[in-house]
C-alpha cells in the first residue's frame, strides 16, 4: 500500500491574518483511503461475498489498511449507488431487444428439488405447461422449468 501524506500549512502574518493552504482535489478528511483500497473493499464484498467485517479484516491483513466495518459498508453502498444509472440504462437496453440469449440456471422451484430454469424473455407474455412463476424482476416473458437431476443432463427447450 502506498501512503501519501498531505500537510496543510497555516501561516499567520503580523497583522493577524491567517492563510491556510488548500488541500489537493479529492482530499476531504484528516484520514482517508484512496480508490485502490475502496475498490479492494468493493471487490471483497461484491465478487467474493465476504461479510463486511471479514472484508475489513482482509484489507488489514493483505494491504495494511486498518479499515472499519462501517468503511466497507459505506464504500460498498456508494459503489452500488454509482452503478444505478448504468443498471437503469442496461435494463432499458435489454428490454428493448426483440430476442435475448437465455442460459440454464439451477434453481429450486416452490421449495422442491433442484430444477433447471431457462429464462426466456419474449415480446409478449406467454405460458408453458409446468411453467414456474417468474421472479418479480422478470418484466415480461416466460420462465420455463424442466425438472432434471442436474442441468448438465437437461435439454433446453427448442421453442417456447
Amino acid at each position: 500500500m502506498v501512503v501519501t501524506e498531505h500537510q496543510i500549512v497555516a501561516l499567520s502574518c503580523g497583522c493577524g491574518q491567517v492563510t491556510l493552504a488548500d488541500a489537493p482535489v479529492g482530499v476531504s478528511g484528516r484520514v482517508q483511503y484512496g480508490p485502490t483500497v475502496k475498490a479492494a473493499a468493493v471487490y471483497a464484498r461484491g465478487a467474493h461475498f465476504l461479510p463486511f467485517g471479514r472484508a475489513a479484516r482482509l484489507l488489514g491483513d493483505l494491504c495494511g489498511a486498518q479499515v472499519s466495518t462501517g468503511f466497507v459498508h459505506t464504500v460498498f453502498t456508494d459503489a452500488a449507488r454509482r452503478l444505478g444509472p448504468f443498471l437503469a440504462w442496461l435494463r432499458d437496453l435489454l428490454r428493448a431487444q426483440p430476442v435475448l440469449h437465455a442460459d440454464e440456471t439451477p434453481a429450486r422451484v416452490d421449495g422442491g428439488s433442484s430444477t433447471c430454469m431457462w429464462p426466456a424473455p419474449t415480446p409478449t407474455p406467454c405460458s408453458t405447461s409446468g411453467a414456474a412463476r417468474p421472479p418479480t424482476s422478470t418484466p415480461v416473458g416466460c420462465w420455463r422449468a424442466s425438472p432434471a437431476p442436474s442441468c448438465a443432463m437437461a435439454t433446453p427447450p427448442t421453442s417456447i
